[in-house]
């Protein structure tokens, strides 16, 4: 069994990553999470499917490679004071920038990334400074729950960036939502990870992390559940010996 669990540089080296992805296609070894859930989840614009299935995200507004758009008419036109532009195709916040309507330079951020990527505008929410929700689902089941807390000044949650990473029991409402989230995934995972904001017990959903997440295995429980998970597709029962 071959379990893909942090390739965190793949969207540094896509071409490579996407060939050896192909490469196991070819092989009789079960792979999770599975090859077809990995390269639906790569690109972000996944997120578009679930805002029309009318699951909350947060406010997004998907902007296709090379497509001329004015930034600061975008924030103009909805409304925002503060944005986070990403690429699509990314992870550990990398390219990930934090900008403000009539910003001097934000255009030219925006124009870079447009150059060789999709690009992802997404209203900036202050709440973010109080702490991001991490769910983890093996199985589809509910194992465990983090938040991630930015430090003073900073709006990226990720450890490299000074982000505090608390092991935090999650509201039960907010749970619930995230395993509406995680049922409405057709295939089969192995692991799943739901990330986003509780705002007035609402989810609004960032990301769902079904290729390279950090699961937080940091206590017993989350690493004997993600181990059962592992048993289970390997044909044992978690109560053998």
């Amino acid at each position: 069994m071959i379990v893909i669990r942090t390739p965190w540089d793949y969207f540094l080296r896509f071409e490579e990553f996407s060939k050896w992805l192909n490469s196991l296609r070819k092989i009789k070894t079960p792979v999770w999470n599975s090859v077809d859930v990995i390269e639906k989840n790569i690109h972000k614009f996944y997120l578009k499917d679930f805002e029309t299935a009318g699951i909350p995200i947060v406010p997004t507004v998907f902007v296709n490679k090379n497509f001329k758009t004015d930034l600061n008419q975008v924030l103009k036109e909805k409304d925002w004071d503060k944005a986070v532009i990403k690429p699509a195709v990314s992870g550990g916040a990398y390219n990930t920038h934090l900008v403000s309507r009539n910003e001097p330079g934000i255009q030219s951020k925006l124009d870079e990334l447009l150059s060789d990527k999709d690009v992802l505008i997404q209203k900036f929410i202050e709440e973010i400074q109080h702490g991001e929700w991490s769910l983890l689902f093996f199985d589809k089941k509910y194992s465990h729950s983090a938040l991630k807390v930015p430090k003073i000044g900073e709006f990226r949650v990720q450890s490299e960036h000074g982000g505090e990473y608390v092991y935090k029991e999650a509201p039960v409402k907010l749970i619930e939502q995230a395993q509406k989230i995680v049922d409405s995934i057709k295939d089969e995972l192995l692991y799943a990870r739901v990330d986003g904001i509780y705002l007035n017990e609402t989810l609004f959903l960032m990301e769902l992390e079904l290729i390279e997440p950090d699961l937080f295995l940091g206590t017993p429980e989350a690493q004997m559940n993600f181990v059962n998970a592992l048993l289970e597709r390997l044909g044992f029962n978690s109560s053998d010996d």
